[in-house]
């Protein structure tokens, strides 16, 4: 049985997958957002299904658009969420130089296949992040194909982290 937020959630999918390419949607949902077309109650479950699908994001505006008193009032703890330990060693795959984003992984080797496929097209410095985080940093857990995603409130200060470069494949 479906409920009214679900069936709101996929329509707004169904509307950003279709009229929005994929590194245009995450700046899509932060602009419905600040037009309140999207009601804090379909923002939590809309971006656990849409996070995937994002391919650049503005990381400082997301923060702000979960920050947001009346969204984070809106968040509970998912199963996912419960399940994790106090303390979680994370890792992320990107660019040395570029903005620590928020979406990280329990996954050395999808950080390292991340850094290599992605990392690399746009910076000749693939790097792995590694740094230690509690739980009550993460705001999702994204549960896909035994890569435990996770969507942190805010990004650690690259000061907080281990750098481990990645050799180039070019």
């Amino acid at each position: 049985m479906k409920t009214e937020a679900i069936s709101a959630v996929e329509v707004i999918s169904m509307h950003l997958n279709r009229h929005y390419e994929a590194d245009q949607r995450a700046d899509a949902v932060v602009e419905m957002l600040l037009e309140n077309e999207i009601s804090s109650w379909d923002f939590w479950p809309l971006l656990q299904i849409l996070w995937g699908g994002f391919e650049k994001i503005d990381h400082t505006m997301f923060v702000h658009a979960m920050g947001a008193e009346k969204r984070k009032s809106s968040w509970a703890p998912t199963a996912e969420w419960r399940l994790l330990p106090r303390e979680i060693s994370i890792f992320r795959g990107q660019s040395l130089g570029k903005e620590v984003g928020l979406s990280w992984t329990t996954s050395f080797d999808a950080a390292l296949d991340y850094a290599t496929r992605f990392g690399c097209l746009t910076n000749k410095t693939p790097v792995i992040l590694e740094t230690k985080i509690s739980k009550h940093a993460v705001a999702l857990v994204i549960d896909d194909c035994d890569q435990n995603e996770f969507v942190l409130w805010k990004a650690p200060q690259i000061s907080d982290c281990a750098i481990t470069p990645v050799p180039s494949i070019h």
